[in-house]
């Protein structure tokens, strides 16, 4: 480690320290990549640089595991051989500096004795490698082999143990049992559970535009918002890198909606997510035992269904989450994309007005026969009176778990049900010119809107009706339910 000193001779007595102690000071693998890369490429006038290692097992022949800068990816070998007979390959393995021309260089990874990898530098800025570059080279490459076997060592502790170390989430081992436990309470006692999965779809995106560090700042921004809004008696787990699985005791998939939309309002609009030059992109799958399925596989199998409708929702097509909620409805009136809205759950065309009262009486039927299960029912009109079918339609529910909220301009009648609120917004000129209806309940949803009798949309969207439904309580100041 002596050569430390001469670095610091030459360039000050910072960095090179302070890249040597990042490297040592680092617990995870892809962050010692990326810092000994960009330390290479800082220190020693190199363009570009590879890493190939053994992971924790030392497998040989070493696997191509990170790249930086200006690099030839196409001349990388995928696997680096170790027993070729090659000069390059003997030095190495008895931990010599390799420099194979004047712009090209590696040096091997060496934690008592042993090479357990090997790190490139390449296409120096200006000629040849000088000795004192190519000696920084080697410190680098002496730390970067201690700071990669801490890292190995904490990666082996965490899958032993019951936590992710960067999340404080279960492991998967601890939510299977867990889970596996719960179908068989549920199954005994006739309770419920959901699970819900969570994933960061563009987590490769991130780690290149910017940092494998902040990815994991992200990933861990996302399992504490999770937990804020979690209770005790919820079980978060990290399934994978950007993967992440919740089981929510006797909770239904209404109950577990409630729950996401606040954990996720509280990620996005923390400081360090919405300041990201790249927004992190989540999708997330809702299944609920015993309706979506009666095994752990059958409930991760409709999650991942869930989540694939929601990538394929016209909220995000649209990217309508920035829009408050008639923003949202003149767009899915108005766009000209008629692809981002229509599909297996959506469409545009003629629809009667007769359709409000027509669905809002088989919503009533639906909900008198399940009257236990909880929804939610909002209706924007322009007049409500006496004579209102919807006054004779929702004055019949009784005892019921669905909430009604009636949104009207004018409000001439009062329904007598305490599950029916009517909220008069009497300057609200845009319910004189259309009307909309949006359901929402453990099993169904459905919306539907019309401007002057001329524009329609509807949509059976669970990811769409869910934020509309958010937008307009927001908008108006309405108590939050989901």
């Amino acid at each position: 480690m002596s050569n430390a000193v001469t670095f610091e001779t030459a360039f000050g007595s910072t960095e090179l320290q302070a890249a040597c102690l990042a490297l040592v000071d680092c617990a995870d693998v892809e962050s010692v990549h990326e810092r000994l890369l960009q330390a290479v490429i800082n220190l020693t006038g190199a363009q570009g640089g590879a890493l190939w290692h053994g992971g924790t097992s030392g497998r040989r022949p070493f696997t191509l595991r990170a790249i930086s800068g200006i690099v030839d990816r196409s001349r990388l070998p995928r696997e680096l051989p170790m027993k070729d007979g090659s000069t390059r390959a003997d030095r190495l393995m008895d931990g010599e500096l390799h420099v194979e021309s004047d712009r090209l260089a590696y040096a091997p990874l060496c934690y008592d004795g042993v090479t357990n990898g090997v790190v490139m530098a390449g296409d120096r800025v200006a000629g040849a490698f000088t000795p004192l570059e190519a000696a920084v080279f080697r410190v680098l490459a002496d730390f970067a082999a201690v700071g990669l076997k801490n890292a190995f060592r904490v990666a082996l502790l965490q899958r032993s143990g019951l936590r992710d170390r960067e999340t404080a989430s279960y492991n998967v081992g601890y939510f299977v049992d867990y889970a596996t436990k719960e179908i068989y309470k549920a199954r005994r006692y006739g309770r419920q559970f959901t699970i819900s999965t969570f994933d960061l779809d563009n987590i490769d995106v991130l780690r290149t535009a910017i940092s494998t560090d902040v990815t994991k700042t992200i990933q861990r921004l996302l399992a504490m918002a999770v937990q804020a809004a979690a209770r005790d008696s919820d079980i978060l787990s990290k399934a994978s890198e950007g993967t992440f699985y919740l089981l929510m005791p006797e909770t239904d998939s209404f109950g577990a909606r409630m729950l996401i939309r606040r954990a996720m309002t509280a990620f996005f609009e923390s400081r360090e997510v919405s300041e990201l030059s790249v927004p992190p992109s989540v999708a997330v799958g809702v299944a609920s035992w015993p309706k979506d399925g009666e095994s752990l596989d059958d409930l991760l199998k409709a999650c991942s269904l869930r989540q694939e409708e929601a990538r394929r929702s016209p909220y995000r097509r649209l990217r309508l989450e920035d829009h408050d909620y008639w923003e949202m409805v003149d767009l899915l009136l108005e766009t000209r994309s008629l692809s981002a809205i229509t599909g297996d759950s959506g469409k545009r065309g003629d629809l009667p007005s007769g359709l409000l009262d027509a669905l809002a009486a088989e919503s009533a039927k639906d909900v008198a026969r399940a009257p236990d299960v909880r929804g939610l029912i909002y209706i924007g009109i322009d007049k409500l009176t006496e004579d209102s079918p919807l006054v004779q339609i929702l004055s019949g529910l009784e005892d019921a778990e669905t909430r009604v909220y009636i949104l009207t301009k004018t409000a001439e009648a009062t329904i007598d049900n305490p599950a029916v609120t009517v909220v008069s917004l009497t300057e609200e000129e845009r319910l004189s010119a259309g009307m909309f209806f949006l359901l929402l309940t453990e099993s169904t949803s459905y919306g539907w809107m019309t401007r002057n009798g001329l524009q329609s949309y509807h949509t059976s969207d669970v990811s769409l009706i869910e934020a509309l439904i958010d937008r307009l309580q927001e908008y108006y100041d309405l108590q939050r339910q989901i």
